[in-house]
Parts: C-alpha cells; structure tokens; sequence
C-alpha cells in the first residue's frame, strides 16, 4: 500500500475513534447538560484578617423556568495555592449542570518584586481563613440551601478546607484532592468522621498518595473513599494531566449524590 494511502486511512481511523469517545462521552454527560442553564457572576470575598479575594458565583437555573433561580446545594472550590480558579477547567460547569450553586475561590497569594507569586509562611496559615470566607458567603446567599454544602480543596487549600470546615456539619463533604495533611488536618480528618472524604492522588504524587490511605483510615467514615491516578504528576499538575476530565466527573457524580441526601 503506498505511503500517501495509508496515511489517510490512519486519519479517518482516528477521526472514527475521535467522534466515537465524543460520542460517549457526550451520552454519560448530556442529561444533564439539558437539565439546566447557569448564571454566573464575579464577586470579592473579604476575610477576617483583610485579604480581599476573587471568586466566581455560579447558580443554575432550570432550562426551562423563567430564569429565575431556586434554592440548591452549594459546592466551594478553593484553588491550589498560587493559582487560580480556572486550573479546574469544566469542572465548576459539571457541578452547575446537576443543579449545584459553584463558588471557585482564588485563595490568597503573595507578590514578590519581580510580580512572580512567592510561598509566604504568613499566608498558607491563614488559608483556613479564606476557607471559612468562602462558606459565611454561600451560607447568605439566598440561592444556596446553607445545610448541604460541599468543598474542594488542591495540595495546600485541602488542608484549608479541611480546618475552614471543622465542625461545621452543614460542610457534608470535603474533596481532597493531592493533599499532604500536617497533625492538624488529621485531627480534623479524625474528629469530623460525620463526613465523607472523597480523595483524589496521583500514583506518582509521593507524600499525598503516601498519605491517602491513612487518611482514609482516620476519617473512619464507610463512605469516604479513595481514587488513585497514574501518570499524573504531582499536586496541582494532576488537573493538567490527561485523567482531569474523568476526575472531574467522579467528583461532579460524588458532590451530587452526597449533598442531594435529605437533611439528617
């Protein structure tokens, strides 16, 4: 067979195989792409030591109502330290299409001479604080069912949420996502056992996936669980690798089934 032949039969196969994962992947994900449009809006949080931080509200809408919208379960994504929302990609768009109220958090950050983001000691212990912002904003809003609400948390900000959240029984779960807990997350992992833990690790992410099945074992809680990926770098690189968009189903699937759960 000449060279220029089977190159374009290589092309059509992988067009076929291309229209082929769109198509199931779009057949997993339609019903309830339709179910519901979103109104969006960028807001400014303050917290309780005077950082201001940007956020952005998403509230969904039923598709077919008059656009005014309901009340429904509240879901925060805190973004990894020295990031911003957006690493999380369509996630915040998954969550809004089955019926979830999103608030994406940039956490705070600090700013060095050359205006590169720095680590600043002062600031990832204060994280907590931007934690506790992000749920005191959800639990006023009047389109957010202030008793069910979820969390997200990457590397750092997991911890964040973890003792923003700690005793708070309206927070009814917590993703973990790539996270390395000190003795004070663990305490929190270990004293708030009314909520599961959905964990995310990459294989290849040493100290959180070391970590992961302790803390699984120290939340002590039958639904928590863990979910570990291959090749997927390290900390926040793991919402850059290839497996992001399964991720991200897995844990739009696990916030709705935990939050729609009737109030205890």
């Amino acid at each position: 067979m000449k060279a220029p032949i089977r190159s374009a039969l290589w092309v059509i196969v992988v067009v076929i195989a291309a229209v082929v994962a769109f198509s199931i992947y779009r057949e997993s994900y339609q019903p309830d792409d339709l179910k519901f449009d979103l109104l969006q809006r960028n807001i400014k949080l303050n917290t309780s030591d005077g950082k201001e931080l940007d956020a952005v509200i998403s509230v969904p809408i039923h598709a077919d109502s008059t656009g005014k919208p309901e009340v429904y379960p509240g879901v925060i994504l805190l973004s990894p330290y020295l990031e911003s929302g957006q690493v999380y990609g369509t996630l915040p768009a998954m969550l809004g299409r089955k019926g979830l109220a999103v608030l994406t958090v940039n956490a705070r950050y600090s700013i060095g001479e050359d205006s590169l983001a720095f680590m600043n000691p002062d600031d990832i212990a204060n994280l907590p604080l931007d934690a506790e912002a992000a749920i005191e904003f959800l639990e006023d809003s009047p389109h957010v069912d202030a008793r069910r609400i979820g969390m997200l948390g990457t590397g750092l900000t997991a911890r964040a949420a973890l003792l923003g959240a700690h005793n708070r029984k309206n927070i009814k779960t917590i993703s973990l996502v790539s996270a390395a807990l000190d003795e004070a997350g663990m305490e929190v992992v270990r004293n708030d056992s009314f909520r599961p833990l959905l964990i995310l690790v990459s294989i290849s992410d040493g100290p959180a996936g070391g970590q992961a099945k302790e803390i699984l074992a120290a939340n002590n809680n039958p639904q928590s669980k863990i979910e570990s990926y291959f090749g997927a770098g390290e900390d926040s690189d793991i919402w850059r690798a290839t497996t992001s968009t399964e991720m991200s189903l897995l844990i739009a699937d696990w916030m709705q089934t935990q939050l729609s759960k009737s109030e205890q």
